[in-house]
């Protein structure tokens, strides 16, 4: 695999976001033959799980995405469908002053996170991501207006077309489907499954299919948690 496919750089399993993990109702056994493996393997289909699928996919991993709804989306598919971003063409051509700092702030303000260097990341990264969903997805916007969102200061929310978030997770689907992610609604996570070695990396996921048999998949180079 590449460097940017390295289990390190890959796992997404650290130490304090597994501690908030509810104990799984049913466990695999603890060792035993694999019953499929993939390089990567995704838990959850909102924004944040398909385009992580994506990325890894093009990266030249085979990838499983799993999401315990029969429907993909997550939350992602039922907000408005707008998307916050600083420094947009749209913002620009309205004569909107806007900058990163000025949206970090707004997003400390308004509650979401009290770490401002967090909220600096997001907010100086927001045109690229925006920008992704354009050249990646082919996602239409609204060229002509930004919207004023809860918390903000400026309008920065560029509106989606059609305005709902099922239109991105839509756009997100197809994309993965044409690189051939693995996409398994109703498939849900019932443990992460680690050596016997003291801090060793996860090996996989115990996984049950809508209720079904549970089954012990191996992720090779990773496991990103987008849940």
């Amino acid at each position: 695999m590449a460097g940017t496919l390295s289990r390190r750089k890959l796992l997404a399993l650290a130490g304090a976001g597994l501690s908030g993990l509810a104990a799984p109702a049913r466990a695999c056994r603890a060792s035993g033959r694999w019953d499929e493996a993939w390089d990567v393997i995704v838990v959850g289909s909102g924004a944040a799980g398909l385009s992580a699928a994506i990325m890894a996919r093009k990266a030249g991993a085979s990838v499983l995405l799993i999401e315990k709804n029969r429907v993909l989306g997550g939350n992602t598919a039922l907000c408005i469908g707008d998307m916050a971003v600083c420094g947009s063409p749209i913002q620009k051509k309205l004569g909107i002053r806007d900058s990163p700092e000025i949206m970090a702030a707004d997003i400390r303000r308004y509650g979401v996170t009290s770490d401002f260097s967090r909220c600096l990341f997001v907010s100086h990264h927001s045109l690229a991501a925006w920008k992704w969903t354009v050249d990646e997805l082919r996602m239409n916007w609204a060229d002509n207006a930004v919207q004023f969102d809860v918390g903000q200061s400026r309008p920065r929310g560029i509106m989606m077309k059609p305005r709902t978030g099922a239109s991105l997770i839509s756009a997100a689907v197809n994309r993965a489907e044409f690189l051939k992610v693995a996409l398994r609604p109703g498939c849900r996570m019932e443990s992460i499954l680690r050596r016997r070695d003291r801090g060793a990396p996860a090996e996989g996921l115990c996984v049950s299919f809508e209720g079904g048999p549970l089954r012990r998949i191996q992720a090779r180079s990773g496991i990103v948690l987008a849940f």
